[in-house]
């Protein structure tokens, strides 16, 4: 999420600051980061509370989220793909009455936090639509966006391949070529 975050936020003229370990800093930065805090070693709300963002995308959660929303400016807003979802998600799903009472509850501390800075504060349900995917892929087209390929294995190695993925010590997409054709 965070290397295509991180382009497509370029690509609209953002200025970008991203929290990274040390060893991603000059990964980031080629992806178009304009500045990297090691999570590791700097509290990025503290890093940030004397320039405040206009937008966060946190993809964390949890208290992350909850930190995400003392380094937005006034107006700002926090967008989070982990955190907690909102009683709205459920228009969205077509759920029905009793799970927008659950989720506004889950989320109610949150928001109410959220509305106290005076940030907004909003769960974003990644759902693929036509319109979207045809915009990326202008923009990789474009050369404005580049998927990060970590690995490339071949079908033998699907086992080894998940396995980076679900640990999540992928760095990059991994693929599984089933075809020695080139495109």
């Amino acid at each position: 999420v965070w290397s295509i975050a991180i382009q497509v936020a370029k690509h609209l003229g953002a200025y970008v600051v991203t929290t990274a370990s040390a060893r991603d800093a000059e990964r980031v930065q080629a992806l178009g980061a304009d500045e990297y805090i090691d999570y590791a070693s700097q509290d990025f709300t503290a890093v940030l509370a004397h320039a405040p963002v206009g937008l966060v995308l946190d993809t964390q959660g949890g208290e992350i989220t909850e930190r995400s929303l003392q380094v937005v400016r006034k107006g700002g807003t926090v967008v989070s793909v982990a955190g907690t979802p909102e009683p709205t998600l459920t228009d969205r799903m077509g759920s029905g009455r009793l799970m927008r009472m659950v989720l506004g509850l889950m989320s109610l501390r949150l928001r109410r936090k959220a509305a106290r800075l005076g940030v907004t504060y909003r769960f974003l349900f990644i759902q693929s639509d036509r319109e979207g995917l045809q915009r990326i892929a202008q923009m990789v087209d474009d050369g404005a966006v580049r998927p990060v390929v970590g690995q490339v294995l071949p079908p033998e190695q699907t086992p080894q391949a998940l396995e980076a993925v679900v640990s999540g010590q992928a760095r990059g997409k991994v693929l599984v070529r089933w075809s020695s054709r080139t495109a």
